[in-house]
Parts: structure tokens; C-alpha cells; sequence
């Protein structure tokens, strides 16, 4: 998986995302292995990066007419603080590891169905979508949720792409006279948080079969 690669519309990378949103907000998955990298993630994001730390240093040091090397600047820093201040790896190497845990039991073309059975599985307050008929009661109930909670939620919506109309996932995060989709993978290079007006959402959410699945309160 390419750091500069789009990610956006992917199963098991949009997936992997909420999964470790779940896990930081104190929901732990009943899955062990999955459980174990998103604890590494975790324990890799509390360190401060070699490159926030330097930069700063480097920086208020030219305001003094005074230099340091990376190397110098970090050996002083390891001498005060430790050895395992920094990341030692690259974070998008854990995101990958994470959804490389989750293809090993859920495919990547897996349909609502599917997803829903494996996150239930492994969650107690996982819901498929929300009980509503109407639109306007709809939208009403999930205001609420988000009133609520902080979590996204996940969401299949059409697209037309080469004359044909196809699907894919992507997580809400806000949903009010606008709804942002969240980048389905923060730990890459490429920023693909992006806003669609309420209308525009709730018609191609409609046109893929209203699926959706979120954590209960």
C-alpha cells in the first residue's frame, strides 16, 4: 500500500481507521491480534516525532547564531528523556499491518451483511444503520447519535465513476446542513477529508441502499 496512493472508498482501510477510532475511545475489539497492533499504533502515536522535536530546536537556535546537527540534537534529547522518545517506525507501516489484520478474516468486497456479522463478532454496541423510514426522521435520529457521541460513523455511497455507478465506504464525521467525510486513512500522505451538502449526501447514501454501521450509546 503507497503512502501517495488514494485511499478513499476501501473496506478494510476505511475500516481499519474506525477500528483504531473505537479502540482510542476505550471500545476494544475481541480480537487479539487486531487488539495487539492497535496498541502498537497507540503506544507509536504518544511518542513525539524525531522531526517535531529537532526542528523547533534547530529553529530557536539560529535566532542565537548557533547550529546543531539532527544527530547532535537528538543525542541530547535521548540523554534526558531516553532512547524510545521517537517513533521508531514509520506509522503508515502499522496502518498497514492493521489492515492486513483485518483482511486475514474479512474480505475487502464484503457487503453489509458480512461487515455487520464481523464487527458483531467483535463488539457488543456495534448497530446496523438506523431505524428510521422517513428522511426527515432519518437525519433527526442520526443528529441525535452525533449529538452524543464523537465517534464517525461508516457509510456506503454511490459514485458514478466511467459512466457506471458504483459504491463505496467512507466515514462521517460531521453531520449537520453539511456532512464531512473523514480521511479513511490518516497515517498516509494524502489528506482526502472532504464536505458534501446534506442533500447531495442523503441522495447518493439512498442510491447505495442506505447501509451504514455505527456504535450504539
Amino acid at each position: 500500500m503507497d503512502k501517495q496512493e488514494a485511499k478513499t472508498g476501501n473496506l478494510t482501510i476505511t475500516l481499519a481507521t474506525f477500528i483504531y477510532m473505537l479502540h482510542d475511545s476505550g471500545n476494544v475489539i475481541n480480537d487479539e491480534k487486531i487488539k495487539t497492533v492497535c496498541e502498537k499504533i497507540e503506544e507509536t502515536l504518544r511518542r513525539a516525532s524525531l522531526r517535531s522535536a529537532i526542528t523547533p530546536i534547530q529553529e530557536t537556535l539560529k535566532k542565537h547564531h548557533l547550529e546543531a546537527s539532527d544527530d547532535v540534537i537528538k543525542t541530547f534529547l535521548s540523554s534526558i528523556y531516553g532512547n524510545d522518545i521517537f517513533e521508531p517506525i514509520d506509522i503508515n507501516d502499522l496502518g498497514l499491518e492493521l489492515v492486513n489484520a483485518i483482511q486475514e478474516s474479512l474480505d475487502v468486497n464484503a457487503n453489509i451483511e458480512e461487515l455487520y456479522a464481523w464487527l458483531n463478532e467483535r463488539y457488543e454496541n456495534i448497530e446496523n444503520s438506523w431505524q428510521a423510514a422517513e428522511r426527515d426522521d432519518l437525519i433527526s435520529s442520526i443528529r441525535k447519535h452525533s449529538f452524543q457521541s464523537s465517534l464517525p460513523w461508516l457509510a456506503q455511497i454511490a459514485e458514478r465513476t466511467d459512466n457506471k455507478l458504483v459504491t463505496h465506504w467512507v466515514m462521517v464525521e460531521k453531520f449537520t446542513d453539511n456532512v464531512i467525510c473523514m480521511d479513511p486513512y490518516p497515517w498516509d500522505d494524502i489528506d482526502e477529508e472532504y464536505e458534501l451538502p446534506l442533500t447531495d449526501f442523503m441522495v447518493r447514501w439512498e442510491l447505495a441502499g442506505r447501509n451504514s454501521i455505527h456504535c450504539g450509546l
